[in-house]
């Protein structure tokens, strides 16, 4: 799900960055959209099963938070400025970035579509 919502996120912003119309805006928008429900609804989830070891996974998602809270704040002004400075076009530059994210996530994620145990006790997930 990470895999396929980075990737529809990414393809959307191509496309955002190439719209032609108004109306191919706000579809890539939309498709952004869809792409990064998809990815960020299992982030935590993926940092919890990387991360086992209480410490690890305490770091892990504090990197996780801060990373979000510097992004949307530093987005921002970055958006701003790139939009006064270049062309709105500019604001999709997190195309490489999903690119990025998919070359490294790809190798680093476990290729299991096995459930993880229930990390409150012996709860069965079927």
């Amino acid at each position: 799900m990470f895999l396929s919502g980075t990737a529809v996120f990414t393809a959307a912003s191509a496309l955002a960055g190439a719209a032609g119309s108004p109306a191919m805006l706000i579809l890539a928008r939309f498709l952004q959209g869809i792409g990064g429900a998809m990815a960020a609804a299992v982030s935590l989830g993926i940092l919890g099963t990387l991360f086992a070891e209480p410490g690890q996974r305490a770091r892990a998602i504090a990197v996780f938070s801060f990373t979000g809270a510097a992004g949307a704040s530093i987005g921002q002004v970055l958006g701003g400025v790139l939009t006064d400075t270049a062309s709105w076009r500019w604001i999709f530059i997190n195309v490489p970035i999903g690119v990025a994210t998919l070359a490294v996530a790809l190798p680093a994620l476990p290729a299991t579509t096995k459930r993880p145990s229930c990390p409150l006790g012996n709860h069965s997930t079927e």
